[in-house]
């Protein structure tokens, strides 16, 4: 490349990136996460899974000492290591993608940012202030928050979890609404809480795809829920504070740890979690009449149908 550059007499700025100790800073919510977006097996994804959840350590001097928990680093020695660090790598220049269209070098027709070997990173530009701008993308990344709603005959909650700064934070919802409804506040929360974050990236991640799908039916004329369009509205303030921040479905239950905590959290969030106060739509209002018509109904017939089987044996 510097030798091309030189022939021709064009500008090339060039940065080296070297992740400081990068296999042992992994998180493993970012292995799983970066797996199932690259399309990898769910059973692969299940079973790398089950050799990071739940890894512990304690240190030995005279004596063990405590045992503590494991969310970082990847196994020292393993072929598959610097396999699923790649993986994470490779989630972090995807999105970087879209807002490097412009940024590079051209080779062959086609855009080249940067050349990567396993931590060893290279970045190309032409221009110094490209070359700054594509160093603070990739030092800022996308912060990843991950939401989730719960439903039970005791209650709802709602509930999200950021997995980076290690912050949770739970919702006893006060009212009788439908599971999506839930969804949607749990992310309407994550969004408050964006706003209160020194950071500029963010990537919501929820097992809720009805609840997706309705935020995206909004810019047609569907009609949508009131948290809905407050959803809309702080995503509008986070764009005024110079902020991004994008939604991304992701699936239940594959041992992901960020999906997992933020589950657990929702389920907790039921008994325990911060009063939320909630008005149920006109939906949510007809299907509780609508099943207290049925039980209603219900007894009366069982109460009829006794009554003829007595009258019955007496005649």
């Amino acid at each position: 490349m510097i030798e091309k550059s030189n022939e021709f007499s064009v500008p090339l700025y060039l940065a080296f990136v070297d992740y400081s100790k990068a296999f042992d800073s992994v998180k493993h919510s970012a292995i799983f996460s970066a797996m199932q977006n690259q399309g990898i097996d769910p059973a692969y994804v299940e079973l790398v899974g089950t050799i990071y959840n739940n890894s512990t350590a304690s240190i030995k001097l005279h004596a063990p000492g405590p045992v503590f928990s494991i969310a970082k680093g990847v196994k020292q020695g393993d072929p598959l290591s610097p396999k699923l660090f790649t993986s994470c790598l490779q989630e972090i220049f995807q999105k970087l993608a879209v807002s490097w269209e412009t940024m590079g070098i051209e080779v062959g027709g086609k855009r080249l940012t940067n050349l990567r070997f396993a931590d060893d990173i290279v970045l190309f530009s032409h221009t110094s202030s490209h070359l700054q701008q594509m160093l603070q993308d990739l030092r800022t990344a996308s912060l990843e928050i991950f939401t989730d709603g719960s439903r039970e005959e005791t209650g709802s909650g709602a509930a999200f979890f950021d997995p980076q700064l290690e912050v949770s934070a739970k919702f006893k919802i006060n009212a009788d609404i439908s599971i999506m409804h839930t969804e949607l506040i749990a992310i309407s929360e994550s969004l408050a809480y964006i706003l209160s974050v020194d950071y500029n990236k963010f990537v919501i991640l929820s097992d809720s795809k009805s609840a997706l799908l309705h935020l995206a039916r909004l810019t047609s004329r569907t009609r949508g829920l009131p948290i809905a369009y407050h959803i809309l509205e702080t995503i509008g303030k986070i764009q005024a504070a110079n902020k991004k921040v994008v939604m991304q479905w992701v699936s239940s239950h594959i041992g992901l740890t960020g999906n997992e905590e933020s589950d657990l959290a929702a389920k907790l969030a039921i008994s325990e979690g911060n009063e939320y106060e909630c008005l149920p739509v006109h939906n949510e209002i007809l299907r509780v009449a609508k099943e207290k018509c049925r039980l209603q109904w219900k007894e009366y017939y069982d109460e009829r149908s006794l009554t003829r089987s007595l009258l019955s044996c007496i005649l």
